[in-house]
């Protein structure tokens, strides 16, 4: 049995304003561009999409907006992770009154100390308050803290609403042990491209990858190539979602969420700021090295 949740979730990069407001003019054209390319869904509201930055109120109206932009023509997995229980709980309730497909939930963080049974009863605890499929949303880098395999499996077993996990910064050995415990039906979702081809034929369900999102055809088609077994094809268009996954994690390491911001600037969109803070431009020479590994990708 299949996994509900499969295929390429884009995560939606959330724009803002000079002030930090939402700029749902570009948060809508972002939308209708992802769909456009053939993106089997969307991850809304993540660290890619800000969330965890954003007010409460900023999440609930943009996660109103998104949801209503759609209109059912993908999936949407939305992320309500907090701090806290209580923020969390609210955020999936709302999420779940707006009828999104799943609701995914990062370990509560800046206090990374949680002990696994805290850990385990935070999800027990948004699992109870609603009906909808849980998704988890394993993020060691922001979270601090690190799920197992023997783990996830023991909360999918406890929660029945547990459906599948985005797991982030994960070497692909680690990864295949996911693949090798968890049921058929529950998504193990990569976080990176470069996981596609060689995950995929042992049963990864897909993936939510940041630093490809700016290219999302390149990324749909190769998925669709695998699924079609058309391996050679498949190789090809693995090389170029390296190519260009690396160049964005080379121009982050020096100038943060930046690269994203000037991707999007490259395809198109008239972004005022991302992410949310304030972040420095990239150098001339690194704008040169940006566009010459999009225009490498033949979007």
């Amino acid at each position: 049995m299949r996994p509900k949740f499969r295929g390429i979730y884009i995560p939606l990069i959330t724009t803002f304003t000079e002030d930090g407001e939402v700029d749902y003019k570009i948060v809508g054209e972002l939308t209708e561009f992802e769909i456009n390319a053939g993106v089997h869904g969307l991850f809304v509201l993540g660290s890619t999409g800000m969330g965890p930055v954003m007010t409460t109120k900023q999440r609930i109206e943009t996660a109103e907006f998104v949801v209503k932009q759609v209109k059912g023509r993908v999936p949407i997995i939305m992320h309500v992770g907090t701090a806290d229980l209580q923020t969390t709980v609210e955020l999936a309730r709302h999420a779940e009154g707006l009828g999104v497909d799943a609701v995914a939930v990062v370990p509560p963080f800046y206090f990374t100390d949680h002990t696994p049974w805290e850990i385990s009863a935070h999800y027990k605890a948004v699992a109870g308050a609603i009906k909808s499929p849980l998704f988890l949303y394993d993020n060691v880098k922001y979270s601090g803290f690190r799920f197992t395999p023997a783990s996830v499996k023991k909360l999918a077993n406890e929660i029945p609403s547990l459906c599948g996990m985005k797991a982030s910064y994960y070497p692909q050995a680690q990864l295949l042990e996911y693949l090798d415990v968890m049921p058929e039906d529950f998504a193990v979702m990569s976080g990176n491209t470069i996981d596609l081809l060689p995950a995929a034929p042992h049963g990864l369900s897909g993936a939510i990858p940041p630093p490809t999102a700016h290219v999302p055809e390149l990324i749909v088609a190769l998925w669709n190539a695998i699924e079609a077994k058309k391996y050679p094809e498949a190789v090809a268009l693995q090389k170029k979602a390296d190519d260009f996954g690396r160049t964005i994690a080379r121009l982050g390491a020096r100038f943060g969420r930046s690269a994203h911001r000037e991707a999007l600037r490259l395809r198109g969109f008239k972004v005022k700021r991302y992410p949310r803070w304030p972040s420095e431009d990239l150098t001339e020479e690194a704008m040169e090295t940006l566009a010459s590994a999009m225009k490498a990708t033949g979007v």
